[in-house]
C-alpha cells in the first residue's frame, strides 16, 4: 500500500509562531546565500548550457515545491554538483529542449522506485564506488571551469575529457589574467563568468574525497582497482559507465571473496573407523565455491565406506552448489561409498527438500545432529563390509 500524500508543510503550519517564522526566515536567507550563487554558476554555459538566471529561477521555484510539499519541515532543495556532468552532456549532445524532457522522465522513475520501495537498493552501492564516481565528478566540474578561470578565448568547450584537455590545450596563449577570482564588480550588468568558475572550483574541490587516494595503500587490491577504475571511467568517460562497471567489479571482486571463505575441512578430532570419514562444510555453497566441492571425492582415502558432511557453519547454497552435491553423491555411489548429511540450517534444508534432493539421497541419510550421523555411518560402513565378504 502506497503511504496517503501529506505535505509536512501541512502539519508545521498548527501552532505557527512568530519566532519559527523568524528561525525560518533567517535559515531561508542562509540557504539562499549559498544556493543562488551556485544556482546561477551550475546553470551557466561552461556548466550546463543554459544561462545563469535560468538557474535562479530552477533554485527558486524547485525551492518552493519542496519546502511546500516535501515530506520533511528540515527538507533543503539545492543545486547539486554532481548533476553537472550529467546535465552539460546533455545540453551538448541533445539540446535544452531533451534536458527538459530527460528530467521529467527521471522525476517518473523516482515515483516508480518509490512505489515499488526500490530506493533500498542503494545500500548495495559499494563506498568505494561512491568515492570514485564523487571525485571523478569533482575533476570534471573544475576541468570544465579551467577556460573562464584563466580568461580563455573558448566559443564551446566540448563534453569528451581528452577533448576538453586538447581544447584547453590550444587556447593557452590567449591566457587572460585582467578578466579576474572582475569577480567584485557586482555592478556590472551581468555576473562575470570568472566568479562563477571560481564559485564552482571551490565546490569542485570540497565535494571531492581526496584523502582516500592517500589512503589507498591500507586498504585491499579489490579497493583500490574499485576506487581508481571508478574514478578514471568518470573522468574519461562517462558517470553512467564508471558505476556499471564499478559494480561489476565489486560484484565480481565479492564472488572471489565469498567462494575462498568457503570450506571444507577434515574432522580429526573425533575417534572413527578409518571406514568412516567426517567432513564440515563452513561458508556459503554458491556457484563461485563449487570446485570445492568437486575435487571432494577424488581426495578421499582408500577404504572410505560412508562420508559424513556436517553442515552447522554452511549458511547458505544456492542451486550451483546443490548440483555440486548432487555430482558428488553420484560419484560417491559409483565408488560404493555412503553419503550422510547432518546439522542442515534452514537455507540449505528447504532448498534440498523443495528441489528433491533429500528424497533422492533418502530420509534416513539426514540426520539432525553429528552424533545420530556417526551411529548410523558406523552401521552403513559394518553393512557395506558384509557385503563385500558375501560378494568374495
Amino acid at each position: 500500500m502506497l503511504h496517503p500524500f501529506r505535505p509536512r508543510l501541512v502539519d508545521s503550519l498548527k501552532g505557527y509562531w512568530r519566532a519559527d517564522l523568524a528561525a525560518d526566515v533567517s535559515a531561508g536567507l542562509t540557504v539562499g546565500i549559498v544556493a543562488l550563487p551556485l544556482a546561477m554558476a551550475f546553470a551557466n554555459a561552461i556548466a550546463s548550457g543554459v544561462k545563469p538566471e535560468q538557474g535562479i529561477f530552477t533554485a527558486i521555484v524547485a525551492g518552493f515545491l519542496v519546502a511546500a510539499l516535501g515530506g520533511s519541515n528540515v527538507q533543503i532543495g539545492g543545486p547539486a554538483g554532481a548533476f553537472i556532468v550529467i546535465v552539460y552532456r546533455i545540453v551538448e549532445r541533445y539540446g535544452l529542449t531533451n534536458l527538459l524532457i530527460s528530467t521529467a522522465l527521471a522525476g517518473m522513475l523516482l515515483f516508480a522506485f518509490g512505489a515499488l520501495k526500490l530506493g533500498a537498493l542503494v545500500r548495495y552501492i559499494p563506498v568505494t564506488i561512491i568515492i570514485g564516481f564523487t571525485n571523478g565528478i569533482a575533476v570534471l566540474v573544475g576541468l570544465s571551469q579551467l577556460k573562464d578561470l584563466l580568461g580563455l578565448q573558448v566559443a564551446k568547450m566540448p563534453a569528451d575529457f581528452f577533448a576538453q584537455i586538447a581544447t584547453l590545450g590550444r587556447h593557452l596563449d590567449s591566457f587572460n589574467p585582467g578578466r579576474w577570482v572582475l569577480a567584485l564588480a557586482t555592478l556590472a550588468e551581468h555576473v562575470p563568468l570568472a566568479a562563477l568558475a571560481g564559485i564552482l572550483m571551490f565546490v569542485a574541490w570540497n565535494m571531492g574525497e581526496w584523502r582516500e587516494f592517500a589512503r589507498l595503500r591500507q586498504f585491499s587490491l579489490a579497493y583500490r582497482t574499485v576506487l581508481v577504475g571508478t574514478f578514471l571511467l568518470t573522468v574519461i568517460f562517462d558517470l553512467t559507465v564508471a558505476v556499471e562497471v564499478g559494480l561489476i567489479l565489486a560484484c565480481v571482486f565479492f564472488i572471489d571473496r565469498m567462494s575462498t571463505l568457503f570450506c571444507i575441512e577434515r574432522d580429526t578430532r573425533t575417534t572413527l573407523p578409518s571406514s568412516v570419514q567426517v567432513l564440515r562444510l563452513s561458508g556459503a555453497l554458491f556457484f563461485g565455491a563449487v570446485s570445492t566441492v568437486e575435487s571432494v571425492a577424488e581426495e578421499l582415502p582408500a577404504g572410505t565406506q560412508v562420508m559424513v558432511l556436517e553442515a552447522s557453519r554452511m549458511v547458505l547454497i544456492d542451486s550451483s552448489g546443490l548440483d555440486a552435491l548432487k555430482q558428488l553423491h553420484k560419484l560417491l555411489a559409483r565408488q560404493q561409498v555412503g553419503l550422510l548429511l547432518c546439522n542442515l540450517n534452514e537455507q540449505p534444508l528447504a532448498l534440498m527438500e523443495r528441489s528433491g534432493f533429500l528424497a533422492t539421497l533418502g530420509e534416513r541419510h539426514l540426520q539432525p545432529d553429528l552424533a545420530a550421523a556417526l551411529v548410523l555411518a558406523q552401521q552403513m560402513a559394518e553393512q557395506q563390509t558384509a557385503t563385500d565378504r558375501v560378494t568374495a
